[in-house]
């Protein structure tokens, strides 16, 4: 984005002056340049009040005139999966990984964090599902199931 200078800022008031209603294009990009900046003024609100008689104070520069990377973009709601859906996704994860899922922090690690807040809405529908525990040094020791923590030994001894 292009800043203006003085000598085009007093341009566009000049002309936004002549028919403040008439150009809203020129409002706008007047606006998004910071013409107000150069004109020497503290705020966009007092440079519309002062140079305008308050026209634009509530006009927003069009969408397609903005910065191209805004701080925040809001993001069409998606409904959320049925449980029957993840469980199906889940599983099939799981049986990928030899029968047992990741653990929590490689899920997360991989950016999967939806996966663990569903398990914990819902650990009915995925005590079924063996998920791999890791100690400190990142070693599998065992799995937790249905909420129950089970041992490696303990799995070995019992096939």
């Amino acid at each position: 984005m292009l800043v203006m200078k003085y000598r085009e800022a007093r341009a566009y008031a000049d002309r936004i002056k002549e028919d403040p209603f008439g150009r809203p294009d020129d409002v706008a990009e007047f606006r998004r340049r910071k013409g107000w900046v150069a004109l020497l003024y503290p705020s966009w609100p007092s440079c519309s009040k002062a140079e305008f008689g308050g026209v634009g104070l509530k006009q927003k520069p069009a969408r397609d005139q903005c910065d191209p990377n805004p701080i925040s973009v809001k993001k069409k709601q998606e409904k959320p999966k049925p449980i029957q859906e993840w469980v199906r996704i889940i599983t099939g994860m799981a049986d990928a990984n030899g029968g047992m899922l990741l653990s929590h922090k490689r899920l997360e690690k991989l950016g999967l964090y939806n996966i663990r807040h569903v398990m914990a809405r819902s650990p009915e529908a995925f005590k079924h599902i063996k998920q791999e525990t890791r100690n400190t040094l990142g070693v599998v020791i065992g799995y937790r199931m249905g909420g129950k923590f089970y041992p490696l030994e303990a799995d070995s001894n019992a096939a």
